[in-house]
């Protein structure tokens, strides 16, 4: 190798099994930001029912859905992302 030479290495992204992933929702309605959200939840169903019930209470109709997990970047062949080109 050359110097100064760069050797692609690929890598795989893939989530992390051993942590649950977390949701959330957070209002975007209103003039002035309502800032209300659901808080975490490990299922997406109590999420549901939050924006369902704040829609009901105050009329916003706008949520920020927010999913959050850990991903691991393993070395080896990478794993086709649907949409991408490679």
């Amino acid at each position: 190798m050359t110097p100064g030479a760069f050797r692609a290495v690929p890598y795989a992204v893939v989530r992390d099994e051993a942590v649950e992933p977390t949701y959330e929702a957070e209002c975007a309605s209103g003039e002035i930001a309502c800032c209300e959200n659901s808080g975490p939840h490990r299922d997406a169903g109590p999420v549901e029912v939050w924006m369902r019930r704040h829609a009901d209470d105050t009329g916003h109709r706008r949520c920020l859905r927010i999913f959050s997990d850990y991903a691991l970047v393993r070395r080896g062949e990478p794993v086709p992302v649907e949409g991408c080109a490679s």
